[in-house]
Formats: C-alpha cells, sequence, structure tokens
C-alpha cells in the first residue's frame, strides 16, 4: 500500500530554512527534501518514516515549499504557472478564502500525486488543495483523508474528502453532523527528537513556544499574567500587534523551529514552584521535552481559561492547577497517531 502525505510549513520557517541551509540550491529535489524533513518541524517525516518501519511505501509532499515544489517541477519536465501574487500576500493568514491557492502549487501536486498513484492521499493541511485539485486527485487514488487540528476552513474545502482525522474531539459530532466520517485520534510523540536534542541545562523553571495569534486572545491574557507574576521566557512569533506596555515583550526570546523548539523546550525544569506538565504527557520519555507548548482555543473554554487567567496570580502551580487549561493539544508539538 503506497500512502502520501501532503503537507504545508510556516512561510517564516521556510525563510528560516533556506537562510541557514543556501547548500539546498545544489541539491536535487529528493536531497532538498530529505534536509527539510531533517529538521523536524511540524509534523515532519513521523508519519512516513514509522508506517515505512511497518511494511508500506509513504511519501510527504511539502506543497507550499515554492523553491522545493518547483525543483521537482524542473526535474520532471512539468511547466508550471508563474506565482502571480506575490509571497507575501499569499503567506497572510487566511489569504486563500479570498484568492484561492496558488495556481503552481496545484499544478504540482496534481502531478506529483498522478505519478505516484498512492493508495490513500493523507492531507495535514485539509485547505492546502483547492477542489477542483482534490477532485482530480481522487481519479488516481482510492481513498482522500484529511487531518484537522485548527480552525475549520470553509465547506468548500473539505467535503471532498472520505475521511477527516482530528486530535480535537469536539470536532467529531461538527464533521459528523455534516454528514461526513470523522474519527478522534489522539496524537503522539516521535521518540527520536530525544537522541536528537542531546543532553542539555535545565536551566528554563516555565516556557512557551508558540504563536500569538488574534484567535487566542484568552490564552495571550493568560500568558501576560505569567510573565508579569511569575516569571517565563517566551520563543515564537507575534501574528498581532500587542501593546507596548505588554509583559511578553520583555521574556521574547525570538523564534525557534523545529529541532531548535525541542532543544529549549528540554531545558524545562519543573520546579515546586513554577510545575506544567500536560496530564496527557505522563511518560518520562514525554516529559524530558514538554513545558508549556500549544494553542489555547476559544470554543467554549473561555471560562476555564479565565479561572486559569486568575490562578495565574498565584505563585504555586500543580497539575490540578493546570487541568482546566490543559484540555488542548499541548504536547510539544505532534508526532503521529498513538
Amino acid at each position: 500500500m503506497k500512502i502520501a502525505f501532503i503537507d504545508s510549513y510556516y512561510s517564516r520557517f521556510l525563510t528560516h530554512f533556506y537562510r541557514e541551509h543556501p547548500e539546498n540550491a545544489s541539491l536535487s529535489y529528493d536531497k532538498h527534501l530529505r534536509l527539510l524533513l531533517d529538521q523536524f518541524f511540524g509534523t515532519s517525516d513521523y508519519y512516513s518514516y514509522n508506517l515505512q518501519k511497518q511494511g508500506f511505501e509513504a511519501r510527504d509532499y511539502i506543497v507550499n515549499d515554492t523553491i522545493l515544489q518547483r525543483k521537482w517541477a524542473v526535474e520532471n519536465g512539468l511547466k508550471v504557472s508563474r506565482a502571480g501574487i506575490s509571497k507575501k500576500m499569499i503567506s497572510l493568514p487566511y489569504f486563500y478564502r479570498f484568492w484561492g491557492r496558488p495556481l503552481w502549487m496545484q499544478q504540482i501536486i496534481l502531478a506529483q500525486i498522478r505519478k505516484y498513484a498512492p493508495d490513500i492521499v493523507y492531507c495535514q493541511d485539509m485547505s492546502i488543495l483547492e477542489p477542483e485539485t482534490l477532485r482530480e486527485i481522487k481519479n488516481y487514488t482510492k481513498l482522500a483523508i484529511a487531518q484537522i487540528a485548527s480552525p475549520i476552513p470553509p465547506d468548500k474545502y473539505f467535503k471532498h474528502f472520505d475521511l477527516v482525522i482530528t486530535s480535537f474531539p469536539h470536532f467529531v459530532p461538527y464533521f459528523r453532523k455534516m454528514g461526513m466520517r470523522c474519527e478522534y485520534l489522539k496524537l503522539a510523540f516521535e521518540s527520536r527528537i530525544l537522541k536528537k536534542t542531546g543532553e542539555l541545562p535545565r536551566d528554563l523553571p516555565l516556557v512557551f513556544v508558540g504563536s500569538i495569534t488574534p484567535y487566542h486572545r484568552q490564552g495571550t491574557r493568560m500568558l501576560e499574567e505569567l510573565a508579569r507574576s511569575v516569571g517565563l521566557d517566551f520563543w515564537g512569533q507575534f501574528n498581532m500587534p500587542l501593546s507596548p506596555f505588554s509583559p511578553l515583550k520583555k521574556v521574547y526570546r525570538g523564534e525557534a523551529w523545529g529541532l531548535s523548539m525541542y532543544r529549549i523546550l528540554s531545558r524545562f525544569h519543573p520546579t515546586q514552584q513554577t510545575s506544567m506538565v500536560s496530564p496527557s504527557m505522563t511518560r518520562t520519555t514525554r516529559t524530558e521535552v514538554v513545558a508549556f507548548s500549544g494553542t489555547l482555543w476559544e470554543d467554549g473554554r473561555a471560562e476555564s481559561e479565565g479561572r486559569a487567567l486568575r490562578r495565574a496570580k498565584r505563585t504555586i502551580w500543580t497539575v490540578r492547577d493546570l487541568l482546566p487549561i490543559l484540555t488542548g493539544p499541548f504536547l510539544a508539538f505532534p508526532c503521529g497517531p498513538l
């Protein structure tokens, strides 16, 4: 059985990658892709790697990486459209909802799927394929699956999938009500990361690695209170303006991607004063790289987050204190199914 994993990466991570790895220009598509996956960003090759160990054939496609994908097109004699719209415009959050995904992106992934002819197409980004592209892709595969653990895109982006997989249990009834097959699948941890991070000093009592966005205002206020009253080291990106007096600006340490993020999280040292551990991360191998990483969503959890915000003024944190907060995906980024 052959499985194709389709994914997209943050534009700011790709910018960082190409700045740090200029040698990619001389690499073939396969070696270039391997170098990119070895950064351990997002879900990397966690699904394909472990499925290959089980005897399946699996490949990864990072469809929004312009340089990588156009390299595949050149090597395979595929002529594609020019970008048309600037990269900066395309990278704007939810820009695709108004203008759609770039034509070149659809042309290349369609050609890749046509050539590979997988039994299953598994999209890590539900909205990366335009509906017309997905309908065409289904002529070359037996099953189209989408994974989602983020804001739900417009209906047109998911109605052609045969199955939706989510790590958000509250998404399951929503999609089923829409008449779609949907299953809940917990996220797990890729143990290879532990070998890559190495031994590092445990010198960070409280860490947050993530994004500050308009969709997480309750979580942002909680982080600001933590930074003000307890102390916090914050790596990540700002996708929304904050007050010039926000305490998060004082504790911001810069961006952290892939293995750099995991190495920072490995420096987390839980103490009685600042203990933040996800209830779902109870095994020793997992807590090795878990601090406070993830996303707070505002879908009915505002009341719980409000209680958590008030608790932030306390100086002693326990797992019991944090249970209302840690109802979301607070894994130190996802890896694969349990």
